[in-house]
């Protein structure tokens, strides 16, 4: 994950911005020295400061733009078989980061499309026929279900 970290001269009040791979580092001083050295500042760290919002041209949910939590985010996706707009959207339905590979249930263009998947998936429902395919009532299969489940921009997360 390329984030775009700013640091600041605390007496001269000036700024530089450089992108970092933060997957590969969590040393906020080894960040500081990196942004310094792409910026060609020699200078003593002791007088310039990160900033503690960030940037980045990656979707990095807007939750995990600062110095404190990124770490965390960059740790979820690295440990995640899953790309960053699934991890965004668990973010979006309270799931936990370290829990997200877990509850996820796939991307689906609905709740009673989902509902058919998963009962399909459980084997609740023979789809092959007709009879009681055709006579489920899935908006309210799916209403019942979601009581158990949280769906953001179509990717479905079960509740934990």
């Amino acid at each position: 994950l390329n984030v775009h970290f700013t640091a600041q001269n605390t007496e001269t009040k000036e700024t530089v911005t450089t992108e970092i791979d933060v997957t590969l580092t969590t040393d906020l001083d080894e960040i500081l020295e990196q942004v310094l050295q792409d910026n060609d500042i020699d200078e003593d760290l002791e007088n310039w400061e990160l900033s503690n919002e960030i940037t980045s041209d990656e979707d990095i949910h807007k939750n995990y733009l600062n110095i404190d939590d990124i770490f965390d985010y960059a740790e979820a996706y690295e440990n995640s078989s899953y790309d960053l707009d699934v991890i965004n959207a668990g973010i979006d339905c309270d799931v936990n980061l370290s829990d997200i590979d877990e509850a996820y249930n796939g991307a689906h263009d609905s709740d009673e499309d989902f509902a058919r998947q998963l009962a399909d998936d459980l084997g609740a429902v023979d789809k092959n026929a007709s009879w009681p395919m055709n006579c489920i009532d899935w908006e309210y299969a799916a209403k019942e279900l979601m009581y158990d489940y949280s769906d953001s921009d179509g990717h479905y997360f079960r509740n934990l």
